[in-house]
């Protein structure tokens, strides 16, 4: 995958005000002009999640539209400013599946501090989910993805391994079994990304 995104984009020129290169860190890093502020964008689709049946449920689609992009934020130390959806809907949506999206969204948005600014709605023959999340770093001082030297420790923010439980429960055993034995809502971790802007060496969103 690393190689086929340096594919894409070995023609475009960087910005001169971006802080990381090419996948060092989970949001782009961008230097105000003439300020210490740094402006962190970071955007996400759950494209392929939901064709391959692992998000079905409406209320979690919303949900992860907003916390996959949200914990991008999280990685860099960024406060959160606010949040873009892109919505593409099949023409008959039914209304009470849209309206749980929404539901989701709003639910993950109060729970992250963090308002819908606007977006884009589009129709075509299959459901797309996808948001662009903006924050703010008030000092030059931020994490990326490299920075680690051998020997350094390496801490998680929150349990692990309830992501792989859930997938493998959707998309192995719900070939058998029709129960959703997990409820998959992960939370944010936006004041730990901050407090590990003074002492942590980099960072990385794990899902």
């Amino acid at each position: 995958e690393n190689i086929f995104i340096e594919g894409l984009v070995e023609n475009f020129v960087r910005s001169p005000i971006q802080k990381n290169n090419l996948q060092e860190s989970d949001a782009e890093l961008i230097q105000i002009p003439g300020t210490s502020f740094i402006i962190a964008i970071t955007t996400d689709s759950i494209v392929e999640e939901i064709e391959r049946g692992l998000y079905t449920d409406p209320y979690t689609i919303g949900w992860m539209t907003v916390i996959t992009n949200v914990s991008d934020l999280s990685a860099v130390g960024a406060k959160p400013i606010g949040i873009l959806l892109n919505e593409t809907l099949p023409q008959d949506v039914d209304i009470v599946f849209l309206k749980k999206i929404q539901e989701g969204i709003k639910d993950d948005c109060s729970l992250c501090n963090i308002n819908v600014l606007g977006g884009d709605t589009n129709f075509s023959s299959r459901l797309h989910m996808g948001a662009t999340a903006i924050g703010i770093i008030p000092e030059e001082k931020y994490l990326m993805r490299r920075g680690c030297t051998p020997g350094d420790l390496l801490f998680v923010s929150g349990s692990v391994g309830q992501g792989n439980s859930f997938a493998f429960n959707k998309l192995v055993q719900n070939k058998t079994f029709k129960d959703n034995r997990i409820r998959y809502q992960p939370g944010h971790r936006l004041k730990e990304g901050i407090i590990l802007r003074k002492y942590a060496s980099c960072c990385m969103d794990s899902s």
